[in-house]
């Protein structure tokens, strides 16, 4: 009977220890499997973020790389206008249109000065019309200038005799219709310094002494491109930026040759 019982504990034991170890292999592979689903998890995290990590990078070098082109591009077309300004300014020195020539039609009145006629004031070598006379005097208009110079002093020029060639057309100004300022907000850098070229031109043939330019902060592409028209602009003696409490950095003052 002792050995029975004996032989029978036996067998209990191995058939629990076949259970242990049968449950125990049962917990190993959910285990593994578990650990498996978690390291898929990460690994799929990891892939996620590394892909948006090079999307975002990708932007921000595109970005970056479409800010530097458009500065590049800002930069060469103003460097291309004012080349053009040059070319044009050659050409019309050289044109036989604008050669120094002396002809009978620029050629000095003989006859008295009077209310209405066109004259030159020596001294000061410009052209206006004689508003009023005095006894040895006379009022000269020259654009919005208003003076009393003495007769000596002034020559009569001819009011007929002035031809053109063939297509070219002259027609002045009076000062006050140049504007001392423009404003350039909102434009793009060509039509900026396409405005800005052709107020320069007004404001010389104006006589203006400065004129103002008001092209904002922003990004700087406008006052950098003014800044390179005006560099090299011939109308141009200086230019700075306007004082603090007139624009600051917003504004730049030109300062015109006479």
């Amino acid at each position: 009977e002792l050995e029975a019982l004996q032989a029978e504990v036996e067998r209990r034991r191995s058939a629990m220890d076949r259970e242990r170890e049968s449950e125990m292999a049962q917990l190993r592979s959910r285990h593994k499997e578990e650990i498996a689903n978690v390291e898929r998890r990460l690994d799929a995290i990891v892939k996620e973020m590394t892909a948006r990590a090079a999307r975002e990078l990708e932007n921000v070098q595109n970005e970056a790389i479409k800010k530097r082109y458009r500065q590049r591009l800002d930069a060469v077309r103003a460097e291309a206008a004012s080349e053009v300004r040059r070319e044009k300014e050659t050409a019309l020195k050289t044109s036989p249109v604008n050669a120094p020539v002396t002809t009978p039609a620029m050629a000095r009145e003989t006859a008295p000065i009077e209310a209405g006629a066109t004259v030159r004031v020596r001294s000061l070598g410009v052209t206006g019309k004689v508003a009023r006379l005095g006894a040895d005097e006379a009022e000269i208009i020259a654009g919005t200038l208003r003076m009393w110079r003495p007769l000596d002093d002034l020559e009569a020029m001819a009011t007929k005799g002035i031809t053109l060639p063939t297509g070219v057309h002259f027609a002045a100004a009076p000062r006050d219709a140049a504007a001392s300022e423009i404003n350039l907000l909102g434009s793009t850098v060509d039509e900026a310094v396409a405005r800005v070229d052709k107020f320069l031109d007004d404001a010389f043939m104006a006589q203006l002494g400065q004129v103002r330019i008001v092209h904002g902060f922003g990004t700087g592409a406008l006052r950098n491109a003014v800044a390179a028209l005006l560099r090299d602009h011939p109308h141009v003696a200086s230019f700075e930026f306007a004082p603090q409490s007139q624009g600051g950095r917003g504004v730049t003052v030109a300062t015109m040759r006479d």
